[in-house]
């Protein structure tokens, strides 16, 4: 008696289910995208570098701002401490009738407290090499340090014996006596060695003569009629705090 059929399993394989292909993207499209990359790339580093810029040019003008509102001490030797700027900066202490003045006074002291400057013109011009000068004998308190300097326009001949120069001295109708003094950085003026010294002599004396040799020129005198130098002394002093 047969048995009832039972199915076997089938041995042929059941066909895969297709697969759908993927299409690769075009190429110009590839290309195109890594393109605005790039490009926002390098602006976003543009743009930092600009910000960067303006950051630091900020800074730097800000720095100088501050700079020009705290003026610093010149160094020893210097004569001018700001642009000859037309600037009174007290009410006058030596009558009109003297030659001293203070209404330059800015360009020899800028804004300096406890500071104070007087100039004296000579009588006459002098010639030196292509033209000629009107030189100025100064006496100021620097931040409490006195100076007191002859500006003569002009460099003083080089000599050999070292940086100093020969001047002569002559007060009233003493004789002239020979000292060397110091000249200025910026090479047109003459410094007194001791100035305290030399202020002394000045307050005693109506008249000075001095004598010195501008570079490549002959020796030249000039003379300063120092009326009224007693009270520009005094005043110099009361600001340095000398007695």
């Amino acid at each position: 008696m047969e048995g009832p059929n039972i199915p076997s399993a089938s041995t042929e394989p059941t066909p895969a289910s297709p697969v759908p292909a993927v299409e690769p993207a075009p190429q110009s499209t590839l290309a195109t995208s890594g393109g605005e990359s790039a490009q926002v790339v390098q602006l976003a580093l543009v743009a930092a570098a600009l910000v960067g810029a303006a950051a630091l040019t900020f800074a730097m003008l800000s720095a100088r701002a501050a700079g020009s509102e705290t003026a610093e001490v010149p160094r020893q030797g210097s004569v001018r401490v700001s642009s000859p700027a037309v600037r009174a900066r007290a009410a006058d202490v030596v009558p009109d009738s003297t030659g001293w003045s203070h209404a330059h006074a800015y360009r020899w002291v800028s804004n300096h407290p406890r500071s104070v400057a007087f100039e004296l013109e000579s009588i006459e011009q002098v010639p030196v090499w292509t033209t000629k000068v009107h030189p100025m004998l100064v006496v100021r308190c620097l931040a409490k340090k006195t100076d007191v300097f002859v500006y003569t326009e002009t460099a003083a001949r080089i000599e050999s014996e070292d940086e100093n120069h020969t001047v002569g001295l002559a007060f009233d109708d003493n004789p002239s006596s020979v000292e060397r003094w110091p000249d200025s950085e910026e090479h047109d003026a003459l410094f007194a060695p001791d100035p305290a010294a030399f202020a002394s002599r000045l307050a005693s004396a109506r008249h000075l003569r001095f004598t010195f040799t501008p570079h490549n020129a002959q020796p030249v005198a000039v003379n300063f009629n120092l009326q009224g130098v007693d009270t520009v002394v005094e005043s110099v002093r009361k600001t340095c705090g000398v007695r």
